[in-house]
């Protein structure tokens, strides 16, 4: 079934022409329905690194406007487990380890819940190849920050994987529930801080602009307090006033807020834990 992911690429023409709805100067279009709540991840960088910090001047603008989670932490090291965490509230074995092959975690997930609820939802990869790509790096696109390739669930259902699994650009449709990884360099893995928050700065106020919910947080820290090392997490929407929330929160908290916030029964460790309060 697998082999058949290949037959899909040329799928993605036709899907551009229906998300290029908005220009590259253009706030992103949101799906029918109600707000988009988008949620982005940044790599490899705690907290402390990030707060005060004059080489991220838009990450601290958010911090000290929007709700601002002092005591959030990753789960886990390296990338990949926390990554997989958002798909079934488990790091499916894999603490410890950043090899994974698309199709790889066996079972149901979040996305097979959230399409089941009538949910729509991207995962939008920047220079990720072409749709629902099955190879473990190209450029600057690597697997292991994928949250919704690596379970078979998606990536066994080809044209299922190439509706949800894309590209990132700044012209895409915003779904009711879109996560969105900026490659190697934009995300602060191989580049600086300073290249992150120029990237943030340029793409998430037209987010805000058309009415999204943006949650920022990291992969993991440099550390690994509570497991993963203490992250920058901020949620941001215009109108929503500042905030500094203490409380101790995880990966795992963000997964149950979004459980929550669309209908959906918990999974794993996500079952009995205080959501990440997003409003």
């Amino acid at each position: 079934m697998r082999l058949l992911v290949s037959l899909v690429v040329g799928i993605a023409a036709a899907l551009g022409t229906i998300f290029a709805l908005a220009g590259p100067d253009q706030a992103p279009a949101a799906a029918a329905g109600k707000a988009p709540l988008v949620v982005i991840w940044m790599e490899n960088h705690e907290r402390s690194s990030i707060i005060g910090s004059s080489s991220a001047p838009y990450m601290n603008q958010l911090a000290n406007t929007y709700r601002d989670f002092t005591h959030y932490y990753a789960v886990t090291h390296p990338s990949l487990p926390n990554y997989l965490t958002m798909g079934n509230g488990s790091t499916n074995g894999k603490a410890g380890s950043d090899s994974i092959t698309a199709g790889e975690i066996p079972g149901s997930s979040v996305w097979g819940d959230l399409t089941a609820a009538g949910v729509d939802w991207k995962v939008y990869m920047e220079s990720m190849p072409s749709v629902c790509y099955s190879g473990g790096g190209s450029g600057q696109y690597v697997l292991r920050h994928n949250w919704a390739t690596p379970y078979a669930q998606v990536f066994d259902q080809p044209t299922y994987c190439a509706a949800h699994v894309q590209p990132w650009s700044s012209s895409v449709l915003l779904a009711p529930l879109t996560f969105i990884a900026p490659n190697l360099c934009n995300d602060m893995h191989d580049c600086s801080v300073s290249t992150g928050n120029g990237w943030l700065a340029t793409n998430v106020p037209p987010m805000l602009n058309a009415g999204a919910k943006v949650v920022i947080t990291f992969d993991e820290g440099s550390t690994s307090d509570h497991g993963g090392g203490n992250i920058y997490t901020v949620v941001a929407k215009q109108g929503m006033a500042h905030s500094v929330r203490p409380g101790t929160f995880s990966h795992y908290s963000l997964l149950a807020a979004i459980e929550d916030r669309f209908g959906l029964q918990r999974r794993g460790n996500a079952i009995g834990i205080k959501r990440l309060p997003i409003g």
